[in-house]
């Protein structure tokens, strides 16, 4: 995967800022379909090979941060995810682990015993916004 950071792009408010938040990617193949999934963001990028599996996660985590900051539902949504933010203006975000989130989603934990999967931390971008 690129060693850039994977940013949203768009209008999220006039007080924009963003911050980089670690994760975790899930990278598999099946049946001739790669993957690229994020845990901690419950999002899924395919395509037929990993170049196109990785464009395809980044359109689906653009569209889901816009849509979550046009509706106002960013903070509520990530906390529903397991996220633990704290502070004004996200002082303290942080992804919930793999190891947090597989015990409690029995499809990841299948995930881990009947694929070869590789995982890749990434840095995405949050818009920050008050």
């Amino acid at each position: 995967m690129p060693t850039n950071p994977l940013r949203a792009k768009g209008k999220f408010s006039h007080k924009q800022t963003e911050i980089g938040v670690d994760i975790e990617l899930v990278q598999f193949e099946e049946d001739g379909i790669f993957y690229v999934l994020s845990p901690a963001l419950d999002l899924t990028g395919y395509g037929k090979d990993e170049n196109e599996a990785q464009t395809s996660f980044s359109i689906v985590l653009k569209e889901f941060i816009e849509y979550a900051v046009i509706k106002h539902t960013l903070l509520k949504e990530l906390k529903r995810l397991g996220w633990h933010i704290k502070g004004k203006e996200f002082k303290v975000i942080k992804a919930p682990s793999l190891p947090t989130l597989i015990p409690k989603n029995p499809e990841l934990a299948a995930l881990f015993t009947s694929k070869r999967v590789t995982t890749v931390p990434r840095k995405i971008m949050i818009p920050a916004y008050s």
